[in-house]
C-alpha cells in the first residue's frame, strides 16, 4: 500500500488535485518538513510552489529590508523629503520605484553573478607557469588559505579535469529564504565566499563533500527543481537559486550522498 499524506493545498486551492481530487498524495511529493508529526510539509511540493508563486506576485517584498513594496515605497518617499496628501507626493512615490526597481536589479544581477565561479564541466581552465608576484599580507581567511594574485597562462582543456569536490549551500542572511546551491573544486570555497561577498552579505550555510560533484549537484538541482527561482517564475536570476529551506536541502543532500 503506498504510504500517503493529506494535502492541506493553499487557501482551497489544490495544484495537485487533478492528480489526486482526494488530496491523497505519496509522501514523495512532500518536502521534508520541521515540527510536523510525518516529518513534511503540511502542503505537496506543487502547492507549495503555487503559494510561493501568488505570494510573491501579490506581496512582492524588498531583497534587503523584507518590507512589502507599499511599505518601502511609502518609507523610502518620507525620508526623501515627501509628504503625503500633497501635490508633490506621487512624484516621490515614483522616485521610490525607480529606486525599487534599482535595487531589485542589484540583487539579481549579484544572484546571477554568483553562479559564474563553479566549475563546468564542458570547460575548465588549466593554470601553468604560475609566478607569484608580491602581495600584501591578508587576514586569514575562516574557509582556508586564499591564492594569492599571479600572472598566469592559461590553456584550455576539454571535459571535467577534477571530478571531486564540494556541493555548497550560500545564503544572504537578509534574504535567508533563498539558497544557493553550487558545486566547487576542492580549494574553492574561499573564492565562492569571496564572490558572493562582492554586491552583499552571505554566509556559507554547509558543503558536502562528493568524489563526483557534478554529478552530485545535478541530482540535487532535480531533486529540488520545484523550489527553484525560474520555476517559480522569475526567469531574470541565476539557476543554481533555490527557495527552500536548509532543512530540506541537507536531507536531499544527504541522500544523494547515499545513492552516489
Amino acid at each position: 500500500m503506498m504510504n500517503t499524506k493529506r494535502c492541506s493545498g493553499h487557501k482551497g486551492h489544490w495544484e495537485c488535485g487533478g492528480d489526486y481530487p482526494d488530496h491523497m498524495v505519496p509522501f514523495d511529493e512532500f518536502g521534508r518538513g520541521v515540527n510536523t508529526a510525518s516529518g513534511l510539509h503540511n502542503q505537496c511540493r506543487r502547492c507549495m510552489s503555487y503559494r510561493n508563486v501568488l505570494m510573491h506576485a501579490t506581496r512582492p517584498r524588498h531583497p534587503v529590508t523584507g518590507k512589502t513594496k507599499n511599505i518601502w515605497k511609502q518609507e523610502r518617499a518620507i525620508k526623501s523629503g515627501g509628504v503625503p496628501g500633497t501635490e508633490e507626493w506621487q512624484s516621490y512615490l515614483d522616485r521610490a520605484e525607480e529606486q525599487w526597481n534599482c535595487d531589485l536589479q542589484k540583487y539579481m544581477d549579484h544572484a546571477i553573478s554568483s553562479t559564474m565561479f563553479p566549475m563546468r564541466k564542458e570547460v575548465t581552465e588549466s593554470v601553468i607557469n604560475d609566478k607569484a608576484v608580491g602581495t600584501t599580507p591578508r587576514h586569514k581567511s575562516e574557509f582556508g588559505q586564499s591564492t594569492p594574485m599571479t600572472k598566469r597562462e592559461t590553456t584550455v582543456v576539454e571535459g571535467e579535469q577534477v571530478p571531486e569536490g564540494w556541493v555548497y549551500v550560500v545564503y544572504n542572511p537578509d534574504v535567508p529564504s533563498v539558497l544557493k546551491i553550487g558545486k566547487t573544486f576542492p580549494d574553492g570555497i574561499p573564492s565562492i565566499m569571496s564572490s558572493a561577498r562582492r554586491f552583499g552579505r552571505a554566509e556559507l550555510a554547509d558543503k558536502f563533500w562528493f568524489d563526483r560533484a557534478y554529478k552530485a549537484e545535478q541530482a540535487v538541482h532535480a531533486a529540488l527543481s520545484s523550489y527553484n527561482l525560474r520555476t517559480l517564475g522569475y526567469a531574470d536570476c541565476g539557476v543554481e537559486l533555490f527557495k527552500c529551506n536548509i532543512e530540506e536541502v541537507r536531507g536531499v543532500i544527504e541522500n544523494e550522498r547515499t545513492v552516489l
